[in-house]
């Protein structure tokens, strides 16, 4: 997924460290803080979609009044299709 030219787009190119990286930050998130990101799995052909949920990653966010990010990052055959909506809208 992070290989594909229009994810790489939007975040840059990553290496296989920083790509590690963002997995445990991701683990990490459940452990500290409650909550995070979890990956989508289209069911029927047991296709990894990619990843979604909410985030604290510490950057400035202009005039928002919390740190809570809502984040997504999705295979690119995936992208337009409402998945990060969808997520979105999920409450615990």
């Amino acid at each position: 997924m992070f290989s594909e030219e229009p994810v790489s787009r939007h975040l840059g190119k990553l290496n296989r460290s920083e790509i590690w990286t963002r997995l445990l930050r991701d683990a990490g998130h459940r452990q500290l803080m409650d909550f995070g990101q979890f990956s989508i799995i289209e069911r029927a052909q047991n296709t990894y979609i990619g990843k979604v949920g909410f985030a604290v990653f510490e950057r400035p966010l202009g005039r928002a009044d919390t740190n809570i990010e809502m984040s997504w990052t999705l295979r690119s055959q995936f992208h337009r299709l409402g998945y990060a909506k969808r997520a979105g809208s999920i409450r615990n």
